[in-house]
């Protein structure tokens, strides 16, 4: 909150200007003044978080004082030629604060001030409202800088999920805005631009906008990473060496490890073959695309597919690999990436209730039933539940549809909107929504509320019958405990997965000179999956 006892004076603004002096002098072409996300500038500005009763405080003119004094401040330190842009909200996205409408009044006043470009952005970081995972569609907020590119009459970039070079294009030349602002779709391929530029489009690593190695990071004061790009914030760590010898590589299994570390191996230099048992690539990718909001990684898998062809990997699918014919293939190394086995668990009771893994749900092999519950709530979990409660939701082009044709009352439309036909439970015998990276789950477990999963943490099953399972529920903090029967006709497990690593160690024990990467050397994440493949990769 903006209170009256953060006292204003000269060197308030004295410190913004002599900031943007510094970039000036460093050689930057352009400093930009952060009104966004909830910062300073924002706080000032919005009627929510400015409480104060002096003349920084109250009526529009008085809440806009400190962004003028700001700008009037930086403008003055650099002078009249050098470029100033402001980084606006285009829409706080927080109850009773400022919208498009205010946003597009500030820009035009922000104008008069001096600023020579506006980049608008979505809302602020506790907006509830998702402003850059995979929930908010493309471009979603590309809106909100149209309305502020029409009402003035300098340059506007627009912004938010912006990792498409092809949509990037469609903006401009639709008016929507006068340039696009990238951010973590530059962290994933630093060459995205000249990569557009030349019409390398399908070489473009796309932004996941899962947030796993860029926000979720800073949460902790690490260094930026990427789940796509593996020598993101590691580049000094990971130095271009020429190979003492070149080899004649096998890659088992073409999962995100496997992909990763041949296409890497290959710019070396090496010879590499993959051998993969499915009929196509990408490992457990097309499960983790299933989920709402991950579609984004459906495009590594064909980021792969090119760059394995142009990398000149020989791929070859529906190949069920033996030790015996490995160690004969005549190959200078192995490189098993055979990914991971889902777990299972004893259930009690004598049910004929079909039981399932969430693996099996997510690649569309099975089919729920109405009353489904899911056992484990981590995060695999709890986006299985989502993705059912999705599929037996009302599908966005139904909604459009009575939406155009104002088939059904707005009323109607929204509680179509917020339910599913699916009853879903999820159990734990913890805490319901681990296993997620911060910053990066609470869209799922809002999501599962909006859609009435029910969420039973700190849950043991003691009996299932055929058409329930009973559990006794520990209250936290009580420690009561509750007994729940629940319907139930289909049951999901998601309690972990372990390491598929019986060819490596058969590899190994015939002697044949082979290395373990990926989930089958340890259960992790892609991120953790691709860095692995680069480091291997950068050492061959």
């Amino acid at each position: 909150m903006v209170h009256s006892r953060f006292l204003l004076n000269n060197k308030n603004f004295e410190n913004w200007a002599a900031g943007a002096v510094r970039a000036q002098k460093a050689g930057f072409d352009m400093v930009e003044i952060l009104a966004s996300a909830g910062y300073l500038i924002t706080q000032f500005l919005s009627p929510v978080k400015n409480l104060r009763k002096d003349e920084y405080g109250g009526s529009w003119e008085n809440r806009t004082r400190f962004a003028r004094e700001v700008v009037a401040a930086v403008r003055k330190a650099v002078g009249p030629d050098y470029p100033l842009s402001m980084r606006i909200a285009g829409n706080d996205f927080v109850k009773n604060s400022n919208t498009n409408e205010q946003a597009v009044e500030f820009c035009k006043l922000m104008e008069e001030c001096g600023i020579d470009t506006f980049n608008v952005t979505g809302g602020w970081h506790e907006s509830i409202v998702p402003q850059i995972t995979g929930d908010l569609p493309r471009g979603g907020y590309t809106y909100l800088g149209e309305a502020v590119k029409k009402a003035v009459s300098i340059p506007v970039a627009v912004s938010n999920r912006i990792n498409d070079p092809i949509l990037g294009e469609k903006l401009l030349r639709m008016g929507v805005g006068d340039m696009v602002s990238l951010a973590r779709p530059l962290i994933a391929d630093p060459d995205w631009a000249k990569k557009a530029q030349e019409g390398r489009f399908d070489e473009i690593r796309r932004c996941m906008a899962c947030n796993q190695g860029c926000l979720a990071h800073t949460f902790f004061v690490k260094p930026i990473a990427c789940l796509v790009n593996g020598t993101a914030g590691r580049e000094y760590l990971l130095k271009e060496t020429i190979p003492e010898s070149l080899k004649n590589i096998l890659v088992v299994g073409a999962g995100p490890a496997g992909c990763e570390f041949a296409i890497q191996a290959a710019k070396r230099g090496h010879t590499v073959t993959i051998w993969e048992q499915e009929d196509r690539i990408g490992g457990q990718l097309p499960m983790v695309a299933a989920a709402p909001g991950k579609h984004e990684f459906a495009n590594l898998i064909k980021y792969y597919e090119t760059m394995l062809k142009k990398s000149g990997v020989e791929v070859i699918l529906n190949k069920s690999a033996t030790a015996k014919e490995i160690a004969q293939g005549g190959f200078d190394l192995v490189i098993t990436a055979t990914g991971m086995i889902p777990n299972t668990i004893p259930l009690p009771g004598k049910s004929t209730i079909p039981v399932y893994s969430a693996y099996d749900v997510l690649q569309g092999k099975v089919i729920p039933g109405k009353d489904v519950v899911v056992v484990g709530g981590g995060s695999v979990g709890c986006e299985t539940a989502q993705y059912m409660a999705h599929d037996a939701g009302t599908s966005p082009e139904l909604i459009f549809f009575l939406l155009e044709h104002e088939a059904e009352t707005v009323e109607k439309i929204k509680s179509l909107v917020n339910s599913n036909r699916r009853n879903i439970s999820i159990l734990d015998i913890a805490k319901i929504g681990s296993g997620f990276d911060p910053g990066t789950g609470w869209p799922v477990m809002k999501d599962l509320k909006r859609l009435a999963v029910k969420q039973y943490p700190f849950a043991n099953i003691t009996d299932i019958d055929d058409n329930s399972v009973t559990i006794i529920v520990t209250d936290k903090e009580t420690k009561e405990k509750s007994t729940e029967k629940i319907p139930c006709d289909t049951i999901v497990l998601s309690v972990g997965a372990k390491p598929n690593n019986t060819l490596y160690s058969e590899l190994k024990e015939l002697g044949v000179n082979a290395i373990n990467i990926g989930d089958s050397n340890q259960i992790g994440k892609v991120m953790s999956a691709v860095q692995e493949a680069d480091d291997l990769a950068f050492t061959i």
